[in-house]
């Protein structure tokens, strides 16, 4: 009888463990689905708190540029899309550059690229200083940081 007993409360043990195991499991899981899909740069950012939502995305999650990116975007400040006047790639790098109180001689593995993030034209600017990467985007039209970013190289 004794015997039977204890098998009992070894088997409510072994339940309760079990039990526990796939909880702790579900919410692991839980977790990496949610982090996995809405913390993915191609759907979702979180910048100066706002969030951002990338609605040109394709099927596979790329994003996709309109012909005339700007003829799309109803925050146009510009009123003729064919004669869009864009500040240069240096007038976009000395933007952020004045943004960090630094000169162009103090940095290095510089990129600057015209593209479309945000549902507008944007220079994509990328470059290292003092051990750390940092990204731009900086609106092609009105000069204005859209994005900063900054990570340990």
């Amino acid at each position: 009888m004794k015997r039977k007993e204890q098998e009992k409360n070894n088997n409510k043990v072994i339940i309760i463990v079990l039990a526990t195991v796939i909880a702790i499991l579900l919410i692991v899981i839980g977790f990496l689905t949610i982090k996995g899909h809405f913390l993915d740069d191609d759907y979702y950012e979180r910048y100066n708190d706002q969030e951002i939502y990338n609605d040109n995305l394709d099927d596979e999650g790329e994003e996709t540029v309109p012909s005339n990116p700007d003829s799309s975007n109803e925050n146009n400040p510009s009123t003729d899309n064919d004669t869009t006047k864009y500040i240069t790639k240096t007038e976009a790098l000395n933007i952020a550059l004045k943004d960090l109180k630094i000169s162009q001689s103090n940095i290095y593995d510089v990129s600057v690229e015209l593209d479309y993030k945000y549902n507008q034209t944007v220079y994509d600017i990328d470059f290292n200083y003092k051990n750390y990467e940092y990204e731009y985007y900086v609106n092609a039209i009105s000069g204005k940081i859209i994005h900063s970013f900054r990570e340990r190289d």
